[in-house]
């Protein structure tokens, strides 16, 4: 009786647990308009606070949509800056070419709780490369539209930041470019009670009960 009350519960666990998104698109969540914004030698990002209990493990940040000119290649560098400190915890770069989405390899573990600053520093190599970069503006538009949290949950989008040149992204945007956070794994859910897990446990003991009261008898 005693397994069978463990595989019950095994199984109560695993219908309740959930499983959190492993690319997180910033501007996903809520409505707002588009536009594109000619930018060189800049860096552009979000401020986001981790919600949840779990640390968010990242291993690459992906801008799509660039748009290159009058160069058909170029250099872009991922950024991670701690939002309180203004330091660098987390840096990548990676080629681009025109008309690409460019995803850039980097490692950081964001604590729940705390404030970062995701950005991308476009023109990194110095060439005076000019690109063409996608922005979000969340409704109701300008500095209304925030703070949201983004559709998986995970992340509170709290506003966008620019900054002239390859440093922490201080000054404060209305808008903020369509930057993915991919995850390197899913987080640890903590189990929650639902109504399917609790049928679940009400029919395993159901059946538990029934076996032994055919053995009783």
């Amino acid at each position: 009786m005693r397994s069978r009350l463990s595989i019950g519960l095994w199984v109560l666990i695993a219908s309740t647990t959930g499983t959190a998104a492993r690319a997180i698109d910033v501007t996903a969540g809520t409505s707002g308009s588009t536009s594109t914004t000619s930018v060189s030698n800049q860096t552009r990002g979000v401020d986001v606070t981790v919600l949840g209990t779990s640390s968010l493990s990242v291993e690459s940040l992906t801008l799509p949509g660039i748009v290159l000119g009058p160069a058909t290649i170029g250099v872009i560098g991922a950024r991670i800056y701690d939002s309180a400190t203004s330091a660098l915890i987390a840096s990548g770069t990676e080629t681009i070419l025109a008309g690409s989405t460019v995803t850039v390899p980097l490692a950081a573990t964001l604590s729940p709780g705390q404030s970062y600053r995701i950005a991308f520093h476009l023109d990194p190599d110095g060439e005076g490369i000019v690109i063409l970069l996608g922005l979000f503006d969340p409704d109701p538009s300008g500095a209304g539209g925030f703070p949201y949290t983004e559709s998986s949950g995970q992340l509170q989008i709290n506003g966008g930041f620019s900054s002239g040149s390859d440093s922490f992204p201080s000054t404060s945007q209305n808008s903020l470019p369509a930057i993915q956070v991919q995850l390197a794994s899913n987080p640890t859910a903590v189990p929650t009670v639902s109504e399917t897990g609790l049928l679940v446990l009400v029919l395993t003991l159901a059946a538990m009960g029934a076996w032994q009261l055919r053995v009783s008898a």
